[in-house]
């Protein structure tokens, strides 16, 4: 485990479960093949304490599919969610053995005092690779 992990201040730092690789923008700007302007981006890694969303899938994942997993997330390292990860933003992702994407859906209303205590909190769609 990370150095940085074990001193975490998070109360998940001993439940890491969950890599989330983001692809973050830079404040540079490249080029597509086509020669078309668009932003660099540069890899986010976010290490989590992941576990199962187990609220009616009918109810609030309409549509889901059997490869999808609802999850609740706590940022551990680091333990705030940076800005320009925004709702609907998608990381490769790790949870436990299991490889696949994760897509954020909703980060929960921002408490200073707890994310500064406990993390970001956020849920998503964990979909396992075939």
């Amino acid at each position: 485990m990370l150095k940085e992990l074990k001193t975490s201040r998070s109360p998940f730092k001993d439940r890491v479960n969950a890599t989330l690789t983001f692809q973050v923008p830079t404040a540079q700007m490249g080029s597509d093949s086509r020669g078309n302007p668009v932003p660099v981006t540069e890899s986010l890694t976010v290490h989590c304490y992941f576990k199962p969303d187990n609220r009616p899938r009918e109810l609030f994942f309409p549509g889901i599919g059997e490869k999808e997993e609802p999850m609740i997330g706590y940022a551990v390292l680091p333990m705030q969610l940076p800005a320009s990860i925004k709702d609907g933003a998608i990381a490769q992702a790790e949870v436990g053995e299991l490889k696949g994407k994760f897509t954020l859906k909703r980060q929960t209303l921002p408490i200073p005092e707890f994310e500064r205590e406990a993390g970001t909190k956020f849920h998503g769609i964990f979909t396992r690779q075939v």
